[in-house]
């Protein structure tokens, strides 16, 4: 039997039936469409340790993805890095309770403070950045909020809130992000594969990725936002690590409908602070 004929078979079987995407090329797609939504947000938080030992400043820089979620600068982000003071103080209290350097040694009584400043945005691939404040926090997400002091001469692209479609376990979703300014902040996906369904502490999905951010956005094939990577804890005690996620934990996605109200209650109150009607916090 020759055999060269059947494998030249073969080999067009396969590269026939071989997806192509070349014509439709969802990841690409995805890139055009939606890296302008995914923008750099970077601060300095600035730590005042103080207690028994002596007290302690520290200013952390700090520069993680954020989303734009509304035409007028609202931007959402983790509130993991935003929370930083009550992120501290667990670490100290575990460690106070037979952690390493057990024994506690006053770290329960030690006074933490942490405050964001210097809020800057970085749009896209552009270098230049803009001035923002803090807008809102919310505890039971984890996200945080900060708001464009000025739009103008700005392309906002933000993501629509509005999808409502179910997903599937074993759906094939993408994840958006952006890389550091060492790289020109160019922006990259993820593929991330739905796993499983949880009820509680609200309706999610388990997901499995290689790359898990907390407050990523996360489309499917046809380009619509679904939702945002999460760690799926309910904020309190038990909340997110000092970069806004449990990274012992498993990662989930919170669909877009139970981020939907939370963003339009830190929008108001973002349009008031600019406004000068109020206070962050």
């Amino acid at each position: 039997m020759n055999r060269i004929p059947v494998l030249l078979a073969l080999f067009a079987a396969i590269t026939c039936s071989a997806p192509t995407l070349a014509d439709d090329n969802p990841y690409k797609q995805l890139l055009s469409d939606h890296s302008a939504s995914v923008v750099t947000v970077k601060f300095i938080m600035n730590v005042s340790m103080g207690g028994g030992g002596g007290g302690m400043d520290r200013e952390i820089p700090v520069e993680i993805d954020g989303i734009v979620v509304s035409d007028d600068g609202l931007i959402m982000i983790p509130g993991g890095p935003m929370d930083m003071a009550n992120q501290m103080r667990r670490q100290m209290r575990g460690r106070g309770r037979g952690g390493r350097g057990g024994g506690g040694g006053g770290m329960d009584d030690m006074e933490i403070e942490a405050s964001p400043t210097d809020i800057r945005v970085v749009m896209g691939e552009d270098f230049d950045e803009h001035d923002a404040v803090l807008a809102a926090k919310d505890s039971s997400l984890q996200l945080a909020f900060v708001m464009l002091e000025d739009t103008k001469d700005l392309k906002l692209q933000p993501l629509k809130l509005t999808a409502t479609n179910e997903l599937t376990i074993g759906e094939e979703l993408l994840a958006l992000a952006r890389l550091s300014e060492d790289y020109d902040f160019a922006p990259y996906f993820a593929t991330v594969q739905v796993t499983g369904k949880v009820s509680q502490p609200r309706p999610m999905w388990s997901i499995s990725t290689q790359l898990f951010s907390p407050g990523l956005p996360v489309f499917n094939h046809d380009g619509i936002f679904v939702g945002i990577m999460g760690d799926g804890t309910s904020g309190g005690e038990g909340g997110g690590g000092m970069m806004g996620g449990n990274q012992s934990g498993y990662p989930f996605l919170v669909p877009v409908k139970q981020v939907a109200p939370v963003v339009k209650q830190a929008h108001e109150r973002g349009k008031e602070l600019i406004a000068g009607e109020t206070d962050a916090g």
